[in-house]
């Protein structure tokens, strides 16, 4: 397996649920406060940590649909960090005028991703 594949599955992994958990620590405890609008995304926010521990366990035991799992996990969880930074759905510190510049940065990291991704598909 090359090594940017094995980074990927290390970071679906890994990296996923430790974000989840960075993001809702501070909202957990008002979640009763912020309304059910907010829990739902959470729990949208945990189904694609999920899918994505599982798409990066399948890239990682070369699994063949591992790479078609982890397109579809890369491209739930930009667009889940897209609405999460996008929309006043869930709390952020980012200054409003950095959020198109953030936006951009979390489409290239994905967009980088899922083409590594078609790119060892053809190898």
């Amino acid at each position: 397996m090359p090594v940017w594949l094995r980074l990927l599955a290390i970071l679906l992994i890994a990296w996923e649920p430790v974000s989840l958990s960075l993001a809702m620590a501070p909202i957990l405890p008002t979640l009763a406060d912020r309304g059910p609008l907010v829990g739902v995304a959470l729990a949208v926010r945990v189904a694609v940590a999920g899918l994505s521990v599982a798409a990066g366990l399948a890239l990682w035991n070369r699994r063949p649909h591992g790479p078609g799992l982890a397109r579809i996990a890369l491209a739930f969880s930009g667009i889940t960090q897209l609405a999460a930074l996008l929309t006043p759905i869930l709390p952020t510190n980012l200054a409003p005028d950095l959020r198109p510049f953030a936006a951009g940065a979390i489409v290239l990291y994905y967009a980088f991703w899922i083409a590594v991704l078609s790119r060892a598909r053809q190898e």
